[in-house]
């Protein structure tokens, strides 16, 4: 198995020191940043930080992604949130006009632009409202893609960390936990209203229509540069929402077993070699 960044900071965590646990998350955020073909970030740790908030990046300070105490999250935790916020990153160098972004998913790239010249504005209407930062966070665009895109990266890297399907199988409960981890949102989603959301925005868009955030950009995006990544994930994501929504009703034990065959399917449909935006 290669010992990639990745890797290391999953099974190794709990015996890295504080300034280790740091530096290795830097050295992933730098190797990200890389892949993405962007600049990459600082890390800063907020010591307030709330534990309930995963990281935070600023397009007030564009140059920092600031991180909880790595003590308070386990290894995946905190390996999701840089490359998380590490993707809101790479959405502001793309408006700013630096960089391709290059996605796994396929989005509607006129909803995502549309969406893009407010969503600033958005953000700070929707905090006015009861429940509307959860409401934006589960439904703006750019928040959905960092919080999907995040979770194929961590899993496609974890698939060409594998040189076989036995070192698959050996790490299938890090695969399962990337999957568990987007579930939550997806539970989440049926507690609030996207109809509220939706008519939330509608109004940001009539009421600011002169008033926009200033993105130029004459990059492009690259989408859907994975389909049977983002098919299988979305498959197995099904999966677990199904069995945490109706735990009488489906064996988890199935479950958990269908998962680890699609996932053993994948790893014999993904080109493993292939670089993300390079021909």
């Amino acid at each position: 198995m290669k010992n990639t960044l990745l890797l290391q900071i999953l099974k190794y965590w709990n015996e890295l020191s504080y300034k280790e646990k740091i530096d290795l998350l830097q050295k992933y955020e730098i190797e990200n940043s890389n892949i993405q073909n962007r600049k990459a970030r600082e890390l800063v740790v907020d010591e307030d930080m709330n534990s309930d908030v995963g990281g935070l990046f600023y397009y007030e300070a564009p140059s920092f992604i600031s991180i909880p105490k790595p003590t308070l999250f386990d290894g995946l935790h905190m390996a999701s949130s840089v490359t998380h916020e590490g993707y809101h990153a790479y959405v502001y160098d793309h408006m700013k006009d630096k960089c391709d972004l290059n996605l796994y998913s396929d989005i509607d790239i006129n909803e995502f632009y549309k969406e893009k010249k407010y969503d600033r504005k958005l953000m700070n209407i929707c905090n006015i409202y009861q429940d509307g930062a959860a409401l934006f966070s589960l439904y703006s665009i750019e928040e959905g893609l960092a919080e999907k895109e995040s979770a194929l990266h961590i899993i496609y890297n974890l698939l060409k960390s594998c040189d076989n399907k036995i070192e698959l199988l050996n790490i299938a409960d890090l695969l399962n936990n990337v999957i568990d981890l987007q579930t939550d949102r997806e539970l989440a989603k049926k507690t609030y209203s996207k109809s509220k959301y939706d008519a939330i925005k509608s109004f940001c868009e009539s009421a600011i229509i002169n008033d926009i955030d200033n993105y130029n950009t004459t990059k492009k995006i690259n989408k859907n540069l994975n389909p049977k990544l983002v098919e299988n994930f979305d498959e197995n994501l099904r999966l677990f929402v199904m069995a945490s929504q109706y735990p009488e009703s489906f064996d988890k034990l199935k479950i958990g077993m269908k998962v680890g065959q699609n996932l053993l399917n994948l790893y014999d449909d993904l080109e493993l070699g292939l670089e993300l935006g390079k021909e």
